[in-house]
């Protein structure tokens, strides 16, 4: 009898508790709760300049060609070039330089087309040329705004003639310093 009351009581106990749940009658009914308002939306962001747009368009395309990234360089082409020059022959006519730096030195806008004042350095991927470089090179670049977008077109022959009153780089290398290039005097 002893050994069914260890058995028992402790069953009669956990009946007896989970009964007194259910005895509180039945569960009141869900309330509704109200959805939140609506969030406004954020504030549009304050609207950039032609020259700023273009200099961030500019800046995203040459931390492509930094990083060798070819297809994301290739998004930065105007839809003409897309349709002409596929993204391999792209990718080949870029293989040879290792662009090591860039700097961007000004920004004009003309109507819908900006010249792009851009320092670079680079250096050859060509063996036999090894010991040569790194070079600097000051050049205009092109772009064209279509349809609010700025585009670089791959061909860059208006960039050596820049407009009236931008004054300009002919289209041409000059090297930093000679003993980098090797070339002695």
């Amino acid at each position: 009898m002893k050994n069914l009351r260890v058995f028992v009581m402790p069953a009669l106990i956990g009946l007896l508790i989970g009964s007194i749940g259910c005895q509180a009658g039945p569960a009141p009914p869900p309330q509704k709760i109200a959805a939140p308002p609506p969030a406004a939306p954020p504030p549009a962001p304050p609207p950039v300049s032609p020259e700023v747009a273009l200099q961030d368009r500019v800046i995203k395309f040459w931390g492509a060609r930094i990083k060798d990234d070819a297809a994301l360089q290739y998004e930065f082409l105007e839809p003409e070039t897309k349709e002409r020059v596929p993204l391999t022959a792209y990718a080949r006519s870029h293989g040879t330089f290792h662009f090591r730096s860039y700097q961007v030195t000004s920004v004009n806008i003309v109507e819908e087309k900006g010249w792009v004042k851009v320092k670079y350095t680079y250096s050859l991927r060509v063996p036999q040329l090894a010991g040569f470089g790194p070079w600097t090179q000051e050049v205009f670049e092109v772009w064209v705004l279509r349809d609010g977008v700025w585009y670089r077109p791959y061909s860059q022959k208006d960039a050596a003639t820049p407009p009236p009153g931008i004054s300009g780089i002919p289209l041409r290398f000059f090297l930093t310093s000679r003993e980098a290039t090797g070339i002695r005097t």
